[in-house]
């Protein structure tokens, strides 16, 4: 009976501290502090979940998308290829010509140069005559003036 009674009193002194009220208490809110931290973490991964298997159809739509884009972009610039072939094979075919109007068009830009330069020049050369000729003559009329311009113009 001795050895019952040690083991009795021996376990008592190996009682835990743990199985104490309080101490059992504060395990307890622990452990529901964890599992309500453990429910959010749950719940976040849920919603996270639902985006992404939203977000998996609209990547695929948008890859989808992306695809159609790309073979419309790629059958349009073949189609710009061939245009530009074409252009190229009629700039060469039509090269001489193209090469006579534009130099058609800058011998009619420099004709027109050209007369502008003479008209000023002649101006010039009238308002200088003029000039002189009121100088040499201070009693000539307007009229006489115009007339001995208008006679050296017809001289040359």
């Amino acid at each position: 009976m001795n050895r019952i009674h040690e083991l009795i009193g021996s376990a008592k002194n190996d009682v835990p501290v743990d199985t104490h009220p309080i101490p059992f208490l504060m395990k307890v809110d622990e452990i529901k502090r964890d599992n309500k931290k453990l429910t959010e973490k749950l719940s976040t991964y849920k919603t996270l979940a639902s985006e992404m298997a939203i977000s998996v159809t609209e990547t695929k739509d948008l890859e989808n998308q992306i695809d159609t884009l790309t073979a419309e972009i790629r059958k349009i610039m073949s189609e710009t290829k061939d245009k530009l072939q074409v252009l190229k094979t009629m700039s060469r075919e039509n090269m001489s010509s193209n090469i006579h109007s534009v130099l058609c068009n800058q011998l009619v830009k420099l004709m027109t140069e050209f007369q502008s330069i003479q008209t000023a020049h002649r101006d010039r050369m009238q308002t200088r005559l003029i000039g002189k000729l009121r100088y040499l003559h201070p009693n000539l009329s307007e009229d006489e003036i115009l007339q001995i311009v208008n006679k050296h113009k017809n001289e040359k």
